[in-house]
């Protein structure tokens, strides 16, 4: 009795080389679903770095409208992104300090203009102090509290030690102002707020080269710096107004005019500048070439927001009698899609 029931037992248990077979069956089937579950969640990982993205901008405008003052967002590349390599992974709000009229109630600045045709706004002894503490190149400056505002561009610089500062403004047209002694507004650069950044996903980055204004024109995150004699990555600053409206856009130190909707597009880190330039359409990995990608578009009027897929790009040939390079039409043909989606009310 006793040894058919061991018998028994040894029927129902597995050989070395059956256990073998097993352990390599499952290798063989982990090898083949790892990649096809890997994939899923890199796109899975893009469409939540585009909803974050798409969250802290309506956040932004939530916030100018509480204000009652411009609000934004900051994209700053890592201090190692050399030509915005790297993309931008995290994201902060910036918003403009309360507008500055002068150190005392009913504080005045002089306009006045030297031979060779500069203008300046020169500040007396009731607005000294705060002059030389708080503006700097890069504010703006309104006078009798209405009409344009001109841009500042030189920090202050002291005529009368302890009795007159002033700054230089840019005055395109002379008549828009009238000259002499006139109540003023400053309206302060953006700075980082205090709030908490957001961090895109691991392996994801919103790439600053293919980013941009309109439906043309790459590297919204470079500006061209003369001293290095090349192109450098800068922080990005899109500011809104209380109604949502696009306010400013900043790239580094420049003022740039929103001619047209914004667009940002999330893609990965090593497909920002893979192998060869951007404007090299033989590099498959851009990621303006990668249907994962995603698009965030703003609208620059109404501050309407919309997240879009990349448009498939393996059929794209390019027209040879446009003025416009390969990449160039590929770029504008993904960005026209993204703006007939936020015009069809998408995402």
């Amino acid at each position: 009795m006793d040894s058919r029931i061991r018998r028994g037992l040894r029927r129902h248990g597995l050989t070395l080389v059956e256990l073998l077979v097993v352990i390599t069956v499952a290798v063989v089937l982990l090898a083949v679903a790892i990649p096809l579950a890997k994939q899923p969640l890199e796109q899975q990982k893009l469409r939540e770095a585009a909803r974050q993205l798409n969250a802290m901008i309506a956040g932004a405008q939530a916030r100018a409208a509480d204000l009652n003052r411009p609000v934004g967002i900051l994209l700053e590349p890592s201090p190692s992104a050399l030509n915005a390599s790297e993309g931008v992974t995290r994201v902060y709000y910036a918003e403009v300090p309360p507008l500055y009229g002068g150190d005392v109630t009913g504080a005045q600045a002089s306009l006045i203009s030297n031979n060779a045709g500069a203008n300046f706004a020169v500040f007396d002894y009731r607005s000294y102090a705060g002059v030389l503490a708080i503006i700097r190149a890069g504010d703006l400056i309104r006078f009798n509290y209405r009409g344009r505002w001109f841009p500042i561009i030189s920090d202050p610089q002291i005529v009368v030690a302890n009795q007159s500062v002033r700054v230089r403004i840019s005055v395109v047209n002379a008549n828009e102002i009238n000259f002499g002694s006139a109540p003023f507004q400053v309206r302060r650069r953006p700075k980082k707020s205090v709030r908490p950044p957001i961090d895109l996903p691991g392996k994801t980055t919103i790439d600053m080269a293919a980013s941009g204004l309109g439906n043309a024109g790459f590297d919204l995150g470079r500006r061209f710096d003369p001293v290095t004699n090349s192109m450098v990555a800068v922080p990005v600053l899109i500011m809104f107004q209380p109604s949502g409206a696009v306010d400013s856009v900043y790239r580094g130190p420049d003022w740039v005019r929103a001619t047209g909707p914004i667009h940002f597009l999330v893609g990965r880190p090593h497909q920002v500048f893979p192998t060869a330039p951007f404007s090299m359409t033989e590099d498959d990995t851009a990621n303006l070439r990668d249907e994962n990608t995603m698009w965030v578009s703003i609208g620059p009027t109404t501050g309407k927001i919309t997240t879009t897929e990349n448009l498939p790009t393996d059929g794209f040939v390019a027209d040879p009698n446009l003025p416009f390079n390969a990449a160039a039409q590929r770029l504008m043909t993904a960005r026209t899609f993204a703006m007939s989606s936020q015009a069809k009310g998408g995402r």
